[in-house]
């Protein structure tokens, strides 16, 4: 066998063999059937021109050192670009790998962002919570209050007032004279009055229509003070008045009528 021969069998054998490296190289990277077609098809155009040279009726008569060159020029840079689309498939590949990478990193800071989101979430609504415990807390240890009246109060019902001192919590209606538990707990109640002249006095304390304390004075000829004094337990929107059942109170700029509360615990 002559030496264009085996250059011959040599390009061949070397051709097929890189065209299959390619194909399978890039189908592993995920190119597309074009890309892998063109460059199968550069590969291609190389060799076959390579094969045109090589064969006998296609050489000159005389065979020369620049011919062989030539060739062997050829068959090099045949192999430089099959290195180089070698390098660029690997090139690729290491880009595909960190370009994954990078939407794994993205798929995790988005379940973080969702986590930090729902920790945010929950936060906030214990915040809101304990705001509103705090408020409430706040309220229920600050509830009192003081009414008063300046005239007086010959009608039989509830006795109303003409002023309040001091009504923290707003649980007292002066226009009724009612006052209406803003929170649950404990409470202190206290009543003075002064009796009016000619009439027995009776007035009670109720919660919610129920009598918890009365006061009663038949001296008709004066003046008397009727006083009472208690705690009882209160539920949220119970309600605590004073009730002038016979006689009426008595009052004028000295103030004697007085009903206050106030919440213990």
């Amino acid at each position: 066998m002559d030496f264009v021969s085996v250059l011959v069998l040599l390009v061949t054998l070397k051709s097929a063999s890189s065209i299959t490296i390619v194909e399978d190289t890039a189908e592993r990277n995920g190119l597309s059937n074009k890309a892998i077609t063109d460059i199968t098809t550069q590969q291609l155009l190389l060799m076959n021109k390579l094969l045109f040279q090589l064969q006998p009726e296609n050489q000159p008569k005389c065979q020369d050192n620049s011919m062989s060159q030539t060739l062997l020029d050829d068959l090099k840079n045949f192999w430089i670009i099959k290195d180089q689309v070698k390098n660029a498939l690997i090139t690729l590949a290491e880009l595909i790998v960190q370009v994954q990478n990078a939407e794994e990193s993205l798929r995790y800071l988005d379940l973080d962002n969702k986590y930090l989101k729902r920790t945010l979430d929950h936060l906030k609504l214990d915040v809101r919570s304990l705001k509103k415990s705090r408020e409430k807390e706040g309220q229920k240890s600050s509830v009192y209050f003081d009414a008063s009246r300046s005239t007086d109060f010959a009608l039989l019902g509830n006795l109303t007032y003409t002023y309040c001192q001091v009504n923290v919590g707003n649980g007292l209606d002066l226009a009724t004279g009612t006052f209406q538990a803003p929170v649950s707990g404990t409470y202190l109640f206290s009543f003075h009055a002064n009796t009016m002249k000619g009439k027995d006095g009776l007035v009670l304390m109720k919660k919610n229509g129920d009598i918890m304390g009365g006061m009663y004075d038949t001296d008709n000829f004066n003046h008397n003070t009727l006083a009472q004094s208690l705690m009882v337990a209160l539920n949220e929107g119970d309600m605590v008045w004073i009730e002038i059942l016979s006689g009426g109170v008595r009052s004028n700029e000295n103030i004697y009528v007085h009903f206050s509360g106030l919440l213990i615990r």
